[in-house]
């Protein structure tokens, strides 16, 4: 069995061991699900300014232990037909694929069918425990995922993300009767929270519902640009790309295979003495969990990188616009509405701050998300094509490296481990993706609750200093 000892876990007493090759094999051709009343006239699904930020396939996987109720075959059939229900009847978008449109130079969605979502059955000759955890974000389970799996033809062969399915799922048995759903779709399609949406008609579908619990709601002219466009606050924010650049997913570049990945398991407790250290100082009315552990983050990774001391440092993180809209969006809205905000502040203004002012810098961040604010974002991206800031590339002089800019990606309070199969809630669900400079996960901590799990990756240098500042919440 392959081995892999570049990624460790930190407050843990021993290294992890993660499984490289999970021995994973299609059992036959993947299925097409498509609508079955095409007809013969194009429609074309109109994409927001937001939907088109990130033109990517967001990859999760979700594992399963075995039922006696449920062997695999009927799972493998529940969720075919649960999946065939949900594009036909509520997400056809999902079976076409993007296009630039030539007249006005948008990407928009090919809702004619060709191609569809792609749905396939596998085996794997381990069993779940020989992968020595799954709540560690180990890149070989992308072999749970039919993009990687079975389909390098497929990603080899899509020269332009036209070509790409939007909704890819495989699911994949192992020796021990467990079983995975590994799922890629397209961020463009659904976000974080619409996603989760997704899962939950999903569940209930597979468990005998005629109408999912979340209708969603598919108009996304909701968050259509004004005419004429209006930029009426700067939004450094966002980089300015080609468009063929954004498409292309930029921002998701293989990672530097040099960096240290670590996994930091936080506990409620441990998260509490965050807020409380914040708290102390009497200058914040109020702080949540995000924010503290945010701040926190974002201070000791800026003093472990060694910037210059007049360098900007820069986090990112994802908001959701629904509530923030005038009117406000419906919670159903099954489309893009998360917006990054953003704190900046020059690395020696976080080397000297108390924790309460990086906390109240990241929440001026979230102040700043107002209907007029985003509207503006909006209204920018009708006349550019953008995405996140994210790594600035090669510093020069004594900063020495990259990483002044960092997204962190929250799925801390998304609640994919909490929606409720036939078969009973996952073991654990989560993203499988690349360790990146740029990109900090939070993740759910499977056992606490309150706790969070983070993920990154440093040179090894920084990384072991960030370890002594990250760890001392005294």
């Amino acid at each position: 069995m392959a081995m892999d000892r570049h990624m460790d876990v930190i407050l843990s007493t021993e290294p992890v061991v993660v499984v490289s090759d999970l021995r994973v094999k299609l059992t036959g051709e993947a299925s097409v699900i498509r609508p079955a009343d095409q007809g013969t006239e194009r429609r074309s699904f109109f994409l927001s300014n937001i939907d088109k930020v990130l033109l990517i396939t967001v990859e999760t996987v979700h594992f399963f232990a075995p039922n006696p109720r449920f062997p695999f075959e009927d799972v493998v059939e529940l969720l075919r037909s649960a999946v065939s229900r949900l594009v036909v009847q509520h997400y056809e978008f999902l079976a076409g694929r993007l296009r630039l449109n030539p007249q006005n130079g948008r990407f928009e969605i090919d809702c004619n069918g060709a191609g569809g979502a792609l749905f396939a059955v596998a085996n794997s000759e381990l069993a779940i425990e020989d992968l020595n955890g799954i709540t560690y974000p180990n890149p070989a389970f992308k072999q749970l995922l039919l993009l990687h799996h079975g389909q390098e033809e497929l990603a080899a062969g899509a020269q332009t993300i036209e070509e790409l399915p939007l909704c890819l799922l495989q699911v994949t048995k192992f020796r021990c009767g467990g079983f995975t759903i590994g799922v890629g779709m397209n961020h463009g399609a659904l976000d974080g929270l619409s996603a989760s949406h997704f899962f939950q008609n999903l569940a209930s579908l597979a468990a005998g519902l005629q109408v999912p619990p979340i209708v969603p709601c598919n108009d996304r002219r909701l968050l259509k640009a004004r005419c004429p466009p209006r930029i009426e606050y700067d939004h450094p924010e966002l980089v300015k790309l080609d468009v063929t650049d954004a498409a292309a997913g930029s921002l998701l570049r293989p990672p530097n295979r040099d960096y240290v990945f670590k996994l930091f398991r936080l506990s409620g407790e441990t998260v509490e003495r965050i807020k409380s250290k914040a708290f102390g100082s009497g200058k914040l009315e109020r702080c949540s969990g995000f924010e503290a552990v945010a701040a926190h983050l974002w201070k000791t990774r800026t003093v472990a990188l060694g910037m210059e001391a007049e360098e900007t440092s820069w986090v990112l993180f994802a908001v959701n616009m629904r509530p923030r809209m005038d009117p406000p969006l419906p919670r159903e809205y099954a489309g893009n509405a998360v917006f990054p905000a953003y704190a900046s502040a020059s690395a020696g203004e976080l080397k000297a701050a108390a924790l309460w002012w990086c906390v109240r810098k990241v929440q001026e961040g979230v102040g700043r998300m107002t209907d007029a604010y985003l509207r503006s974002c909006i209204d920018w991206g009708e006349l550019h094509t953008g995405i996140p800031r994210g790594d600035d590339g090669e510093r020069k002089g004594k900063g020495k490296g990259k990483g002044r800019s960092i997204f962190v990606s929250s799925w801390w309070r998304l609640g994919l481990e909490e929606v409720e199969y036939p078969w009973g809630k996952p073991l654990y669900s989560g993203p499988v993706i690349d360790g990146r400079l740029d990109i900090v996960l939070f993740l759910p901590n499977k056992e606490d609750n309150n706790g969070v799990n983070v993920f990154l990756s440093l040179d090894s240098h920084s990384m072991s200093k960030f370890c002594t500042l990250f760890l001392n919440i005294e």
